[in-house]
């Protein structure tokens, strides 16, 4: 599933969105959008298409809807079931289906890390040439076969899209170069304008079995797999008149499961003109028929669906029956009463979400999720209702206490404040906004400040805004406390009511916050720039910045109440363009730098780092070609050292020898190897027992001692043009403040 964009309708007849079910950048052309939608009674769970067009394809988009409808009451199998059409007066035209797990096929081939197997491929092509068999029968043409219409459940392949040649361009024009039509998946005769016939759908599935079989759009016969070169080529033959209809098809691709010989292929040109109805690939497609990544994600959209909550303006609240109380007699479970009361299926689900004590719910979450008219609940289903504990079920996210559309110039790009319990200040290019912490409203506003770089917080609920001056607010009210003309500042650390900052100009300052007045000023290293950083030790400011040569890095010491000059270190081979530091309480200095982390002992200059950790390459632990990753920043919390690299791997690692106190290697909805985007930011909460690890696509939490994961939370939102918005996240002990894009949410830690 995807994130809903900024474009993406919220509301389409009596469902709200609540996800993409396509992939934008998987490179495939589509005249429609489909989102997985729920009812705003949370009762039903949906399929919902509209068109991109605008209202010049409506009439041609419902009729198609229509006729789609129709063939499914003729009992077209495979077919998605058409449950539900947009009203003559909606100014946005939409039909629904009934919801199971599913996959578009490029989502297939991602989750299983490649082209499908051969046996996969041929059990999905029988299941669509009976489709399109029964269709032609009825006189009917899909005209639209392609990649995107396709979705694979684990029940078989489901063909959707019905009529999106017809909707996307008129007969007679030629169709070729349309950006809504995939020309690779387009009928030839049908590209040059012809009107859609039966042997085109044939055509089309043949494009797409080899697009499965090989993972490439426009695969030709000769690069699938030997076993299939013969039924494709004469499937994409030029000539209509060549093409097997699909009833043979159908035959040809589950004979040849067993046969090592292919059997004749029928044509037009043999005299067969209608295809009959058959059943075969039903009885070939067994539990179990798709690849273990492709089942194993369909599992996780069914989880992530049923979490899924309406947003609150949708939201209508149901009239929930009331159970009849259950008893265990002899071990025998018994409902007392008549009977005719049972749970809601959104009492059931919230049973399942809550945990159940001692009880295997078997199919319940499966039917909550997908049905539209869910089966007579079990006497142990409802039992589980009703002794539903207060334990969430194992890896769900919290809820957020509240969620909030940011109205900001700018995606945030540094780290939210969160001041105890009452409020949030968040950053977005010029501007800074109060949050307050109970409601997530906008308490205040300041778009006259253009921060520099991230914000800080002070005692007394300062938040100090690096700028034209080193500003001080009030975090109730966002009025000015106190500046101080500081052109480049750049803050180096805070404690208490004390804050050292570089001053833009060449200096380091100690100002006493509280007391609005300067403590020290003193020149800072040769080098410092607002790109530097600083670290408190208990009597020591540190300030980080370039040496002398292109891969060193100085570190100079100042005492916190003097600002006297301590003393000042260099390090070769250790500062690069990406390199990220940072210091422990002893002293020892931490830097990330690509491929390498590696420890030094700040009190001693030059010479090897105390410890050398190189990040081990990718084959060694996913499946794919070997790729070496890179580190993120580290953090440190008493003597541990947890960092996350571009594999989504974090570790936690000893201070002292770099030893690996433990590492965990997270699980990927979508395929075995994650996307190469940057590694995920490590937060730690205060006390050190929660840790956080932040990229685009989710905030996964594990308990911070011995890795344990505790949940994954991804934000359902719009990203800019589709794309997963950046996350920033704020922590105490009790919360967590995650801004992703514009939206941000309140997730409870306790």
């Amino acid at each position: 599933m995807h994130p809903l964009r900024h474009d993406d309708p919220r509301r389409l007849g009596p469902y709200a969105p609540l996800f993409r079910l396509d992939d934008e950048n998987d490179g495939l052309p589509w005249g429609e959008r489909r989102f997985l939608a729920k009812s705003t009674d949370g009762a039903r769970t949906v399929v919902v298409t509209a068109p991109l067009r605008g209202q010049a394809a409506s009439a041609a988009f419902l009729a198609e809807a229509e006729q789609a409808r129709r063939a499914h009451e003729s009992r077209v199998p495979w077919l998605a079931p058409v449950s539900d059409i947009a009203g003559p007066t909606e100014s946005t035209p939409w039909y629904a289906t009934r919801f199971a797990p599913a996959l578009p096929l490029s989502d297939a081939l991602a989750a299983h890390s490649g082209p499908l197997p051969e046996r996969v491929v041929r059990l999905c092509g029988a299941a669509l040439a009976e489709a399109v068999a029964r269709l032609h029968a009825l006189g009917l043409t899909h005209a639209g076969l392609s990649p995107r219409t396709v979705l694979l459940t684990a029940s078989g392949p489901r063909l959707t899209g019905f009529g999106v040649v017809r909707v996307a361009a008129p007969e007679g024009r030629p169709r070729t170069g349309s950006p809504e039509l995939a020309s690779e998946f387009l009928p030839p005769e049908q590209a040059a304008g012809g009107r859609p016939r039966p042997l085109g759908d044939v055509h089309a599935l043949g494009a797409v079995l080899a697009y499965a079989a090989t993972g490439r759009t426009g695969a030709t016969p000769d690069e699938v797999p030997e076993g299939l070169r013969d039924v494709l080529r004469a499937c994409l033959a030029s000539d209509p008149a060549e093409r097997p209809v699909a009833s043979a098809l159908v035959d040809r691709l589950l004979d040849g499961q067993a046969k090592a010989e292919p059997s004749p292929v029928a044509t037009v040109l043999d005299g067969t003109v209608l295809d009959q109805q058959t059943s075969r690939a039903e009885t070939a497609l067994l539990p179990g028929w798709l690849p273990h990544g492709v089942s194993a994600a369909l599992a996780v959209q069914a989880a992530d669906v049923l979490d899924a909550e309406l947003p609150e303006e949708e939201a209508v609240a149901p009239v929930v029956p009331v159970a009849e109380p259950a008893a265990v007699t002899d071990g025998t479970l018994t409902l007392s009463g008549s009977g005719a009361h049972r749970p809601s299926r959104r009492a059931l689900v919230t049973g399942l979400a809550a945990g159940t004590a001692g009880l295997a719910l078997g199919g319940t979450a499966a039917w909550a999720a997908t049905a539209e008219d869910p089966p007579e609940p079990t006497a142990a289903q409802r039992y589980a209702v009703k002794r539903r504990s207060r334990k969430r079920l194992t890896g769900a996210p919290p809820n957020p206490r509240w969620h909030t559309r940011l109205d900001l110039p700018s995606a945030p790009r540094h780290e939210p404040l969160l001041w105890g319990r009452r409020m949030a200040v968040v950053q977005g290019g010029s501007t800074v906004i109060g949050l307050d912490l109970a409601t997530g409203h906008e308490a205040w506003r300041r778009e006259d400040l253009r921060p520099s770089g991230p914000l800080r917080l002070a005692e007394g609920g300062l938040v100090l805004v690096p700028g034209a001056a080193m500003s001080a607010l009030d975090a109730r009210t966002g009025k000015t406390r106190w500046k101080v003309e500081a052109p480049r500042a750049q803050v180096l650390g805070v404690d208490g009511g004390t804050v050292w900052f570089f001053d833009g100009e060449g200096r380091i300052v100690a100002y006493d916050a509280a007391h609005r007045r300067r403590l020290w000023s003193e020149p800072a290293p040769d080098g410092m720039s607002k790109d530097t950083g600083g670290h408190l030790l208990p009597d020591t400011l540190v300030v980080r910045s370039p040496g002398p040569g292109r891969r060193s890095i100085r570190v100079t010491a100042y005492s916190r109440r003097s600002g006297e000059r301590q003393w000042s270190r260099t390090y070769g081979d250790a500062f690069v363009a990406r390199a990220q530091a940072t210091m422990s309480e002893d002293g020892t200095l931490l830097v990330a730098a690509e491929t390498r982390l590696k420890a030094y002992e700040s009190q001693r200059a030059g010479g090897e780092p105390q410890w050398d950790l190189r990040a081990p390459e990718s084959e060694e632990i996913y499946e794919g070609p070997p790729t070496r990753p890179f580190f993120g920043g580290p953090v440190v919390h008493g003597d541990t050292v947890f960092v996350s690299d571009s594999l989504y791997i974090v570790r936690a690692l000893d201070v002292r020898n770099g030893k690996e106190k433990w590492a965990a290697k997270p699980r990927f909805a979508y395929g075995n190897t994650p996307q190469l985007t940057g590694p995920p930011v490590t937060v730690v909460s205060p006390s050190g027992r929660t840790l956080l690890a932040v990229s685009n696509s989710e905030v996964a939490a594990y308990e911070a001692k011995e890795g344990t994961a505790l949940w994954r939370f991804t934000q359902v939102g719009p990203g800019k043009r589709g794309a997963l918005p950046r996350h920033e996240v704020a922590m105490t002990d009790a919360s967590a403040l995650v801004v992703g894009g514009r939206d941000a949410y309140l997730l409870p830690l306790t």
